[in-house]
């Protein structure tokens, strides 16, 4: 746990010691992971099925679904089942001798004083930040991938690996309506 590893970015760590399970996850809680502690017994697991065919009684849980079926999502802590939760983020969840406890972390998100600019200069701070970001969690090697939605996010994502030397051979697009879908060979690297 903190203190043993590297607990910045994305992660799910946990710890069995033969009595103590210890699991935590990080400041966004991107990996998923449902529980269910029912009497001495506990499952975990990033698949609500398999937490579903552990110890769960399988109840629906008619709020939650009625929420989901309104907005499209769970909120929270929810899912469909009454005695199966979701982790949330940046959580410890500490099970021992049949008792659940769960202990939301601080956050050490730093505090950035308020820049004295306008929009150009919080433009160009955001940039510097995002390829800071980005520059933390460099791929190994040109060999990755990187999903492209057709949102600006994964845009800007990989056209900032690209600006950091990450070059890319093949873009893949396709979309439900778009008027074309295809691969489209990657530009020539800049120079070359």
């Amino acid at each position: 746990m903190p203190g043993q590893r590297d607990d910045k970015g994305v992660f799910l760590h946990w710890n069995w010691d033969g009595s103590r399970l210890t699991v935590q996850n990080d400041r966004y809680g991107l990996y998923p992971l449902f529980y269910c502690a029912r009497g001495d017994s506990i499952w975990v697991s990033p698949s609500l099925e398999h937490v579903a065919r552990g110890n769960s009684q399988r109840q629906l849980d008619l709020s939650a679904l009625a929420v989901f079926h309104r907005l499209g999502h769970l909120v929270g802590e929810d899912t469909p089942f009454e005695d199966i939760r979701f982790l949330p983020p940046n959580t410890r969840l500490t099970w021992q001798d049949g008792q659940l406890h769960l202990h939301s972390l601080p956050t050490d998100v730093g505090s950035q004083p308020a820049t004295a600019g306008g929009f150009d200069d919080a433009v160009d701070r955001y940039a510097a930040l995002f390829a800071q970001a980005i520059a933390r969690r460099l791929p190994g090697s040109n060999r990755f991938t990187v999903p492209i939605s057709g949102g600006r996010d994964s845009r800007h994502i990989l056209l900032e690996l690209a600006r950091q030397g990450k070059d890319f051979q093949t873009a893949c697009f396709w979309g439900i309506g778009a008027p074309a879908s295809g691969v489209v060979p990657a530009p020539p690297t800049p120079g070359a």
